[in-house]
């Protein structure tokens, strides 16, 4: 993990190969503190890395795959929308909600 401005690393983790990259980032989450802002590349897209980062008091930027939809539970003043993003990705129980832009 590497703070952006100064790019001074605030964590690191080795694991075994077999170990996968979702995986791993989850446990760096554990040098998240509140007030950060997170930022993830599309691959590590889930429900439990918005879970975890909004249990840690942290805001998140995160891309998310192509074929990832958004359910628009309410648009926004600036044209981003509020969202919910089911624990297990399909059911109908709802999770987090997030502020996702559309301008994608």
């Amino acid at each position: 993990m590497v703070e952006v401005g100064t790019h001074v690393i605030t964590d690191a983790l080795l694991t075994p190969y077999r170990i996968g990259e979702r995986s791993r980032a989850l446990k760096l989450l554990r040098s998240v503190s509140p007030g950060m802002l997170l930022m993830w590349d599309r691959g590590l897209h889930s429900f439990k890395m918005v879970e975890t980062t909004q249990e840690r008091g942290s805001q998140f930027l995160g891309r998310v795959p192509k074929n990832v939809k958004f359910e628009v539970v309410e648009t926004l003043e600036d044209g981003s929308f509020l969202s919910w993003i089911a624990p297990d990705g399909t059911g109908e129980e709802k999770g987090s909600t997030t502020n996702t832009n559309s301008s994608d």
